[in-house]
């Protein structure tokens, strides 16, 4: 099994669950989940704690007063994994969810990882990852049932858009990021995300 983002943690057992990682308080933070195996994720730098805050608050502030959604943070865990497959949970920089795929808000599902691709990721690009360990991530995602998928590049000032059954392209800092069908009427300039 091979895996291009983040580093596989050698001394776990063989596999585990979306529940052992959720409980086993030495992995609270800070790792992933990748068909069984632990992944080991970097804590990130400054920059990209900003980048990712902020592409957090422009979102938020679309979807907040629409009441279509909710927007999460890093370290917010996603069971990506279908049924009956090992599991893995993957933690964006920041995910979108359209209210109707919501559990309720009282439901214990909302206390645990959600069973659910979000309908939007935002992940931004540390100065250690690179294209090909991105862009696998970005199609995994896709994979799992994405619908947009916004890889963010602080150095170049640009942003990925992937999505279904399309190409994948690259935003420079002077061109609208659009929302499409995932977030209807967002539109935003690239560049101010930075």
């Amino acid at each position: 099994m091979a895996i291009l983002w983040g580093q596989l943690e050698p001394a776990t057992p063989p596999l585990m669950t979306a529940d052992e990682l959720f409980y086993d308080k030495r992995y609270q933070q800070g790792y992933e989940l990748f068909e069984g195996r632990l992944v080991r994720m970097s804590p990130a730098g400054y920059l990209h704690g900003e980048i990712v805050q902020e592409f957090g608050r422009i979102i938020g502030n679309f979807v907040k007063p629409r009441k279509i959604g909710a927007v999460v943070a890093a370290e917010t865990g996603f069971v990506v994994s279908k049924p009956g497959q090992t599991d893995t949970v993957l933690a964006p920089d920041v995910a979108f969810i359209r209210a109707d795929r919501l559990p309720p808000r009282n439901s214990p599902e909302r206390k645990k990882y959600l069973h659910l691709a979000p309908d939007l990721v935002v992940e931004v690009a540390s100065p250690s990852e690179y294209h090909p360990e991105m862009d696998a991530k970005a199609q995994f995602w896709i994979n799992a049932g994405m619908q947009l998928v916004w890889v963010a590049w602080p150095e170049t000032q640009t942003v990925d858009v992937w999505q279904p059954r399309q190409t994948m392209h690259t935003l420079s800092a002077a061109d609208m990021l659009d929302g499409y069908a995932v977030l209807p009427g967002f539109t935003q300039l690239a560049g101010d995300l930075f």
